[in-house]
């Protein structure tokens, strides 16, 4: 029997498997979950941006920019490499 069904992540696979009862339980239900986040994230208002925007030049404001746009981690912003372009 061929257990890999393609294009389909891992989780899913499991499900197909369970519903046509080729597997007795999910084996992602052993896969240990990282904490629960204790309190939600300071996120700023939108005028709160803007005024933060307006204060700031490049390439601090890009960087704030792009943070508020793609929703980035501040770890993972400054880990972003720069060119001098």
């Amino acid at each position: 029997m061929h257990w890999a069904i393609p294009n389909f992540p891992y989780h899913v696979q499991c499900i197909v498997r369970i519903r046509h009862e080729w597997i007795a339980t999910n084996p992602m239900t052993l896969v240990r979950q990282s904490a629960k986040r204790e309190k939600l994230p300071d996120v700023l208002e939108l005028d709160e941006l803007k005024k933060l925007l307006a204060e700031l030049g490049n390439p601090a404001r890009a960087l704030v920019f792009l943070t508020a746009a793609t929703g980035l981690r501040v770890s993972e912003a400054l880990g972003l490499k720069w060119s001098g372009r």
